[in-house]
């Protein structure tokens, strides 16, 4: 299961630590702005990070935020690149089925 291959994020790491306003209204509160992890815990949230090369210069950085109680999550995307004039964001959401199980 899905749950058992991924770890927990407890820091967030600085490249992670805000979020801009994804400008739709189904986004958490939690998940905006300056993200704090307490507060994100609070709002029923885990956390979970992956990070993989995008290209020979570039890092894709996922932070993941799951609820398992109420079968949902969502994911915010940044691509870090070897030239700051290089980064570009996305944010994207999406909900998790309860196929996903505890």
């Amino acid at each position: 299961m899905l749950r058992q291959r991924i770890n927990s994020l407890d820091v967030l790491p600085p490249s992670l630590k805000r979020i801009p306003r994804p400008g739709v209204s189904w986004w958490p509160s939690a998940l905006k702005g300056n993200l704090d992890v307490k507060e994100i815990r609070a709002a029923g949230f885990e956390l979970y990070m992956i990070e993989r090369p995008a290209t020979s210069v570039d890092t894709e950085i996922y932070l993941i935020a799951i609820d398992w109680n109420k079968n949902r999550g969502f994911f915010y995307t940044k691509r870090t690149a070897a030239s700051p004039y290089a980064a570009a964001v996305v944010v994207m959401g999406m909900g998790f089925s309860s196929a996903l199980g505890p």
